[in-house]
């Protein structure tokens, strides 16, 4: 018996949307162990936002990440398979700063980790990757430069497949969105 999939709506192109389409991210980021989520992990309505996170007890906190401005990014894709199943690759490259030893553990703790991260973009959506499986550290190259001038960030990418497409988090409206990721901070 062959199965039918179809879509069940429509994309449209209106300001509204090229206004929020607008590219780039804003430095900070929210990153949680994809371990301390409870089973399923999260809150989504009827609209398809996810609106609340929902740990185990005893987790530790989301932790803030500030990256180099203008220069973190995402990437996400959607994938048919020969199969028939779809996977949706979901990535995440951060550049930051490591300058302390306490800096430098927590790229050796990301080496071993298993993450979600909440990334805002630069019209204030809030994105969130790994959510369904988690993300998993896949580079972090530090370069020294030749300069002074030269940049000497590091740059960590954590990418994953998932079986779903990257969420949209929000709670309310962006400010109530954004003080309950506050709220959730180590």
């Amino acid at each position: 018996m062959a199965i039918s999939c179809g879509i069940s709506g429509g994309i449209d192109l209106s300001c509204e949307t090229l206004k929020n389409a607008a590219g780039g991210l804003k430095q900070k980021v929210w990153i949680g162990n994809w371990g301390d989520l409870a089973s399923p992990g999260w809150t989504e309505v009827g609209d398809g936002y996810v609106e609340s996170l929902e740990f185990l007890s005893g987790y530790a906190g989301l932790y803030e990440f500030t990256g180099v401005k203008n220069q973190n990014s995402t990437n996400s894709d959607a994938q048919a398979l020969e199969s028939g199943n779809a996977t949706f690759p979901q990535s995440v490259v951060l550049t930051l700063h490591t300058t302390t030893p306490a800096q430098l553990n927590v790229i050796e703790e990301l080496a071993f980790a298993n993450v979600f991260v909440i990334v805002e973009t630069s019209k204030g959506r809030l994105e969130v990757f790994g959510l369904n499986l988690g993300l998993s550290l896949e580079s972090a190259v530090k370069t020294s430069g030749n300069l002074v001038s030269d940049a000497t960030s590091r740059v960590v990418t954590l990418s994953g497949d998932q079986p779903e497409i990257e969420k949209i988090f929000l709670r309310t409206d962006y400010a109530t969105s954004v003080a309950y990721l506050n709220s959730l901070v180590a």
